[in-house]
């Protein structure tokens, strides 16, 4: 296997990107009461949360517009967005500063720095992740089975669309040094009291990628909304898909969920894919 470069310099892309790679699937299921004591759901999300199966990902993107990097991330379910129930991502470490400034730049998404340590195994791989020093999370996993195709094209637009609120937090916490602030602060501070799930204040179709990191940069409650900005982006992806099983996990419990904290439903193994990320839409 040929060694890739995870390093980056970091700089803004502007989407859609195009992406291949390889990574994990563990769906699972978490109780509500777990994830909120735990805080995997924070406080003033929780009367948005709806629950449903969630999922950690592991995944190592291997050619990319910003360069390769990996990321572990966390999905507790869906949550009430003004586009209606959705999911969003509420955890997630990436390998790379550039992933990162990308990341929250684009799509809101509250990345923080990691280092990943990925060894083959026999049918299989084991991830090791770390965050400033100290062990974050471990998996090891195993593939069985034959390859099927797969595509997102068969979800409907409820269960394939990520809802991030947007956070000033994220682009004044750009960098990911070791004095960055806990990984909770860089999650967004919006209205709890919202009920409506009526798309009728979408303020245009796409947001230009230069557009929205302004908007980023100069967020405060009387412009975009701190409380009541959200980016919705649908990505689409293909590839090969072959049954797997989770056979060993450890996380920091206050730092990054257990799988085995609830019930595992399925693990996958992607030994390929091809994905696009394109521009977000912006709900106001």
């Amino acid at each position: 296997m040929n060694p890739v470069d995870y390093t980056a310099s970091s700089e803004l892309t502007p989407p859609p990107w195009q992406m291949q790679g390889k990574g994990w699937i563990i769906a699972a299921h978490w109780r509500r009461g777990w994830l909120l004591e735990r805080g995997w759901i924070p406080a003033n999300l929780a009367d948005r949360y709806v629950g449903g199966p969630g999922a950690i990902m592991l995944v190592d993107y291997q050619h990319c517009p910003i360069g390769p990097y990996r990321e572990l991330l966390m999905i507790p379910g869906r949550f009430r967005s003004p586009a209606g129930i959705r999911h969003s991502i509420t955890r997630i470490t990436v390998s790379t500063q550039i992933s990162i400034d990308n990341g929250r730049a684009h799509w809101a998404i509250p990345k923080t720095l990691g280092d990943f340590q990925i060894e083959a195994t026999a049918r299989g791989e084991r991830w090791q992740i770390a965050e400033n020093g100290a062990p974050l999370a471990r998996f090891e996993l195993r593939a069985r089975g034959p390859r099927l195709p797969v595509s997102t094209r068969v979800l409907p637009a409820a269960l394939g669309t990520l809802a991030q609120p947007l956070a000033r937090t994220f682009h004044e916490s750009s960098t990911a040094a070791a004095g960055e602030p806990p990984w909770r602060d860089l999650l967004p501070t919006i209205d709890s009291t919202y009920r409506s799930s009526k798309p009728s204040s979408i303020s245009s179709p796409r947001t230009a990628p230069r557009q929205l990191s302004n908007v980023l940069a100069t967020n405060t409650h009387e412009t975009c909304g701190l409380d009541h900005g959200w980016l919705l982006t649908r990505p689409s992806a293909s590839g090969q898909v072959r049954l797997a099983k989770l056979e060993a996990s450890w996380a920091d419990p206050e730092r990054f969920p257990e799988p085995d904290g609830g019930r595992v439903l399925l693990s996958v193994q992607v030994p390929s894919f091809n994905m696009q990320f394109p521009l977000a839409r912006m709900l106001s």
